[in-house]
């Protein structure tokens, strides 16, 4: 990235039977690190604060259309049971999925927002490249009680 904002970031998570995987990425310019890590953060530990209606209602109907064309076609599908199988022991059937995303809510949102994120837990972060500008470890965690408290 050659201006302060990211050149790419997104959002991943693993679903296991009883835990699971959630993570952003980024890619920034070295200058920009610290922005870039700080406003990530800030970001998650405002899904338990700020969440509303309106953006649950929108992650559900993504989420959905994801779901759908996750299934989409024989190689789609295959692979999607396989990762099922593979994560959580078990197929979960499309009208029960459905459900399960219908019965998502901003409090559910929130709460697990605040159990995750607003925890006091320590985060975990591994960077590639020029790193002069990242912060240490210890910081990024003292930071991260900063911002939950700020907030």
């Amino acid at each position: 990235a050659m201006s302060g904002a990211p050149s790419a970031f997104g959002a991943y998570n693993t679903p296991y039977s009883d835990t699971g995987i959630f993570g952003v990425h980024a890619i920034c310019s070295p200058s920009n690190i610290e922005m870039t890590l700080y406003t990530i953060l800030s970001a998650l530990l405002q899904v338990g604060r700020s969440t509303n209606d309106e953006q649950v209602e929108a992650a559900k109907n993504v989420t959905k259309r994801v779901v759908l064309s996750s299934i989409d076609g024989n190689n789609n599908l295959a692979e999607n049971l396989g990762e099922q199988l593979s994560n959580t022991g078990r197929i979960v059937r499309l009208p029960e999925l459905m459900a399960r995303i219908d019965a998502v809510d901003t409090a559910m949102i929130r709460r697990l927002g605040d159990e995750i994120f607003n925890n006091g837990n320590r985060i975990a972060c591994s960077a590639v490249g020029d790193l002069t500008h990242l912060p240490d470890y210890e910081m990024i965690n003292s930071r991260s009680k900063i911002i939950s408290f700020s907030m």
